[in-house]
């Protein structure tokens, strides 16, 4: 059976080994992710960081004592101008290769949503890379749908 649960450091280890499948299959999409040297270390202080702050939240699929999965959601702000400026921010969503497309993503979403309304939201925002088409499918069967484009150019 899946559960999901609020992270703890004790999971931070098997978050990360996740993350980095994540980030080797968007390095492969696209060179700017790909990870420097310290960046599981940074990622890691960063995840210590959003677990001691009232305002995120990271949440991990569990099957039988192994985390399969892991979101990571924050309130977020909008310039002070703007007539809704919170709003709760999905920064980062990744299942374990070899569990995906079992309805964790689902799940880790539905407690999100939970956690959202919690806070007294109700809006999600989040970024996701177009040329991930499992992503974008992902999402886009949530309901999510674009409201802003980002663009870069190198120079």
């Amino acid at each position: 059976m899946i559960t999901i649960d609020v992270a703890e450091r004790k999971h931070i280890p098997q978050i990360l080994h996740i993350w980095e499948e994540l980030m080797d299959y968007h390095a492969r999409i696209d060179t700017l992710f790909e990870v420097r040297k310290d960046g599981a270390k940074n990622w890691e202080r960063y995840l210590r960081d959003l677990m001691r702050s009232k305002e995120s939240r990271i949440f991990i699929a569990v099957e039988d004592d192994e985390v399969i999965g892991y979101s990571v959601c924050r309130v977020a702000a909008h310039p002070p101008f703007f007539k809704q400026e919170y709003y709760g921010l999905i920064m980062d969503m990744a299942v374990k290769d070899g569990h995906q497309r079992q309805g964790i993503g689902t799940k880790m979403l539905n407690t999100i949503y939970d956690w959202v309304r919690f806070m007294e939201l109700d809006r999600i925002e989040l970024q996701v890379v177009p040329k991930n088409d499992a992503g974008c499918a992902f999402w886009s069967k949530h309901g999510f749908t674009d409201y802003l484009q980002s663009l870069y150019k190198k120079i």
